[in-house]
């Protein structure tokens, strides 16, 4: 979904920055420390996974607090990455991330 305020990237995920951050944007290859929470919107925004509510999570997600990872590793969904990518530390961006570019089919809620 998304809406008028949200900024399509060439991924195809959807990003509206909350809170611009300082310092240096986050590139390929940089080791980054998030907090997030992931939520479904074909299911009514139900929670599937959060760095601060570990009682959310899906059997095999499992997060830690923050969520650190290595931009371009292939660690995480190509969505997360593409999410976070030029960000600056203490940033807060919402990001809707199609099926494709993240858990599709694998997750089962």
């Amino acid at each position: 979904s998304g809406g008028p305020d949200f900024t399509s990237l060439p991924s195809g995920v959807k990003v509206k920055d909350i809170r611009a951050g300082t310092g240096p944007q986050a590139q390929k290859g940089d080791t980054v420390s998030v907090q997030l929470s992931g939520r479904c919107l074909n299911l009514n925004g139900k929670k599937f996974i959060s760095t601060q509510d570990p009682t959310t999570l899906v059997t095999g997600l499992q997060v830690s607090e923050p969520y650190v990872f290595t931009l371009g590793s292939g660690s995480v969904i190509p969505g997360l990455e593409a999410a976070v990518t030029g960000m600056a530390k203490g940033a807060y961006r919402r990001a809707v991330i199609p099926a494709s570019l993240g858990y599709d089919a694998a997750l089962s809620l």
